[in-house]
């Protein structure tokens, strides 16, 4: 069997604010639509950890991009603005401000509003892969008799 590999998996959560007067409603359609294009965004560090695991190895990498964002018609309207950012990685950055001019909010918030995204993203390396299979498996059981 081959020997397994470390390789680095992200993932991202996003957590959403509004101005005060929001409807609470709209803002769950808002946070439910970024949630729902989750993968997306992660896609987005991964595309970045995939070339720098080719160049040399497996790289602990994170952060947080919070950016506001007006929503109307149930998309996005025009390009978000960058408040914070602590991944340090301008490709990441640009791949979700990109994407989230994609995003659609079903059902479309009743009125023109004004949000704050943060998007966390997080890496771990303790999942091993074989080599060249492209699924993470999970490590050992130690509690399980083989």
């Amino acid at each position: 069997t081959p020997a397994p590999i470390r390789r680095t998996v992200a993932t991202v959560d996003v957590e959403v604010s509004a101005a005060e007067g929001t409807e609470d409603e709209d803002v769950e359609t808002i946070r439910r639509g970024l949630k729902r294009y989750r993968g997306q965004f992660r896609r987005c560090l991964d595309d970045q950890l995939e070339i720098q695991e080719r160049i040399g190895g497996p790289m602990d990498r994170g952060g947080q991009l919070r950016v506001r964002l007006d929503v109307s018609g149930g998309r996005a309207n025009g390009a978000s603005t960058v408040l914070e950012d602590t991944i340090d990685d301008p490709a990441v950055t640009e791949c979700v401000t990109r994407r989230l001019r994609r995003v659609r909010f079903v059902p479309a918030p009743t009125d023109d509003v004004e949000i704050e995204a943060t998007f966390t993203f997080s890496t771990d390396l303790e999942r091993l892969v074989p080599r060249g299979s492209a699924r993470p498996t999970s490590p050992p059981n130690p509690d399980k008799a083989p």
